[in-house]
């Protein structure tokens, strides 16, 4: 396992590099993919339930902080990939077209 590099700016420890969770979104429901794009739209104006940064045309781009979750009606896939995420100590999850796709996650189509 690497060790995290980071270094003190006025006390305030910063991180030198962030880890991401890339996911095909082929792994989400069509329903989540909607939801994504309302939640992105929302984000602009500070009214979203998750934060979501769109990627291009299609994709996006979720920032994971502690708490995340909490006090959130969040769709079920997208809850398993959040945990995935945490569990692997990423601080950012990436919903895109062209992840790759693994046998052992749900495929929709």
């Amino acid at each position: 396992m690497t060790e995290e590099k980071s270094f003190d700016i006025n006390a305030q420890k910063v991180k030198l590099a962030e880890t991401m969770l890339s996911v095909s979104t082929f792994s989400i429901s069509e329903e989540t993919v909607e939801w994504l794009k309302t939640q992105v739209q929302l984000t602009s104006t500070n009214e979203m339930e998750l934060t979501v940064f769109p990627k291009g045309d299609y994709g996006w781009f979720i920032p994971l902080f502690e708490n995340i979750t909490e006090d959130k009606d969040l769709p079920k896939d997208l809850l398993y990939f959040i945990g995935y995420a945490e569990g692997k100590n990423c601080t950012w999850l990436l919903f895109e077209p062209v992840s790759e796709i693994t046998s052992r996650v749900v495929r929709y189509e």
